[in-house]
């Protein structure tokens, strides 16, 4: 069986913004990762630079996490419980059984 990889160009997986916006930010990865499709890679890389203390950056990874849910909701129109995946992840493992 023959396949021919795809090669994606670099803008269609890895973001580089201007700032670290969590709502435009997370729609581009939306847009790249759920997808029903071929049409986007399925992955995304974001290249925040250097300027993010590593609290910082947890704390934004979480509020891009928390509004692709809501995307994620809004599109599917299914109810995403946030706050409670959250708190369940951040108990660790014996909270998720």
């Amino acid at each position: 069986m023959l396949t021919s990889a795809r090669i994606w160009n670099s803008d269609s997986i890895c973001l580089h913004p201007r700032t670290l916006d969590v709502a435009g930010i997370a729609q581009a990865v939306y847009d790249r990762t759920c997808r029903t499709d071929f049409d986007a890679p399925g992955f995304c890389l974001v290249n925040v630079g250097t300027s993010i203390s590593s609290v910082e950056f947890r704390q934004w990874m979480v509020d891009v996490k928390c509004e692709m849910a809501r995307i994620h909701a809004s599109q599917t129109m299914e109810r995403c419980d946030v706050d409670s995946d959250l708190h369940s992840h951040l108990r660790g493992p014996a909270a998720w059984l």
